[in-house]
């Protein structure tokens, strides 16, 4: 009885250190679940399936809303520079006067905005304060 033991010990040992075949997917879902992140099965159906989570889906939907929202300003902005430029040169303006227009536009007014909105401000708590007595 002692060999039959030892023997079923080595078989045992064997079976550990041998390699297993890795059964490979069968079905197209199967195989999506394998591939890295962001393939998509497309069905005869029409159905689509995904392999990214849904926090995943949702940055990626942000991401696209942010770049999408960036590209329609950039066009606002680039519409509105080229409106004040056309209209300038329209009342004989030069360049410099156009640019230093355009720079008090964007970069002086910011100071004086600031000071407005915490004037502003301060005009809001002193009415509220008021409604809640």
């Amino acid at each position: 009885m002692a060999t039959s033991n030892t023997m079923n010990y080595n078989a045992a040992v064997l079976n550990l250190f041998k390699k297993k075949s890795k059964s490979k997917p069968m079905t197209n879902k199967q195989i999506l679940k394998t591939m890295p992140k962001g393939w998509m099965l497309l069905c005869k159906d029409g159905n689509m399936y995904d392999n990214r989570t849904d926090e995943e889906l949702a940055e990626d939907e942000w991401n696209n809303d942010v770049y999408r929202k960036y590209e329609l300003y950039k066009t606002h902005v680039h519409r509105f520079l080229t409106n004040i430029t056309i209209d300038m040169l329209k009342e004989n303006c030069n360049v410099d006067e156009i640019n230093g227009y355009i720079e008090t536009l964007f970069y002086n007014d910011d100071e004086e905005d600031e000071e407005h909105d915490e004037e502003s401000y301060d005009e809001m708590d002193d009415y509220e304060s008021d409604v809640s007595m």
